[in-house]
């Protein structure tokens, strides 16, 4: 007979952040992660969000440019760390949400 198994997780934590001029990190402050973190796209943001690393560009540079993320949806990364995740959008103010855990 199999068991089912259920990891729970002893932490977790979340935010929002609006996009910038630059590229910018989720958060500056040090959030671990034990599994990652998911990161959503506002639904009432007019542009696209690049989600990537410090060096995230928004649809100007190929081998730069982030994932791409419409108003409304998301991406989950498996990171240890949601400092090391940065966003840039189309335009300043885009909003996106997060959850870690």
């Amino acid at each position: 007979m199999q068991k089912d198994v259920t990891i729970s997780w002893s932490t977790f934590d979340h935010g929002s952040k609006l996009t910038e001029a630059a590229a910018c990190q989720l958060t500056t402050s040090s959030v671990k992660c034990e599994r990652g973190v998911t990161v959503k796209a506002s639904a009432s943001n007019s542009g696209i969000v690049y989600v990537g690393n410090s060096d995230v560009t928004k649809g100007t540079t190929n081998s730069t440019d982030g994932y791409e993320l419409s108003a409304g949806n998301s991406i989950f990364i498996e990171v240890n760390n949601v400092n090391k995740v940065y966003i840039i959008g189309t335009d300043v103010n885009h909003r996106v949400s997060w959850i870690a855990v």
